[in-house]
């Protein structure tokens, strides 16, 4: 479960699990967790539906720009990151599939995967979504001609070290962890040592 803090100030915790329906402990225990929340786009702070609903205003206390996402539910928010999770991953498999290099070239592609990363801030979800952005620019440079994949590779090589720094800390056993293609394993590991 990703537990967020409530910026405003209260004791409670805010729970966005990844159990479906939400995280039975959060349910039963409203006083100390809240399972709806508001979230500001623009700064990231999150604040329990209490607090939200004392604010009186559609701004944001914490950077004074109005909020930009409306008022989200554990739920709605874990959907919309697995649906971005699952269009970036059926990409991914046509692509594989058909050897259609347009799949993940064009336009759609970047937005779902933008889309996604915005969505899965922290966590499994983050890991998830690192992962996903990773593969698809691993898999657009090496469709993109020699030359002009820089940008790809780059951001192929960003989102995997997110999603290995992630995977060591969610997950203890190495051999459970997403796989990382071995040419960005090796680059990643000479870049470390460097």
């Amino acid at each position: 479960m990703t537990v967020l803090f409530c910026a405003g100030g209260c004791p409670r915790l805010i729970s966005v699990s990844a159990v479906p329906g939400g995280n039975p402990v959060a349910l039963a225990d409203p006083e100390n967790w809240a399972v709806n929340y508001m979230e500001c786009a623009t700064c990231r702070s999150s604040w329990c539906d209490r607090c939200y609903a004392d604010l009186g205003s559609d701004s944001c206390p914490t950077c004074q720009q109005k909020f930009a996402q409306h008022y989200i539910t554990e739920a709605a928010h874990r959907q919309s990151a697995d649906l971005l999770a699952e269009a970036v991953m059926d990409r991914l498999r046509r692509h594989a599939d058909t050897g259609d290099a347009s799949i993940v070239l064009e336009p759609e592609a970047l937005l779902e995967v933008r889309a996604l990363l915005e969505q899965a801030t922290s966590g499994y979800p983050f890991m998830v979504a690192s992962y996903s952005a990773g593969m698809l620019h691993w898999v657009r440079y090496k469709a993109l001609p020699p030359g002009e994949g820089g940008e790809d590779l780059a951001a192929t090589l960003r989102h995997f070290a997110a999603s290995e720094r992630a995977a060591v800390r969610l997950i203890p056993d190495p051999d459970q962890r997403p796989k990382v293609p071995e040419t960005i394993r090796l680059i990643l590991e000479r870049r470390a040592h460097e």
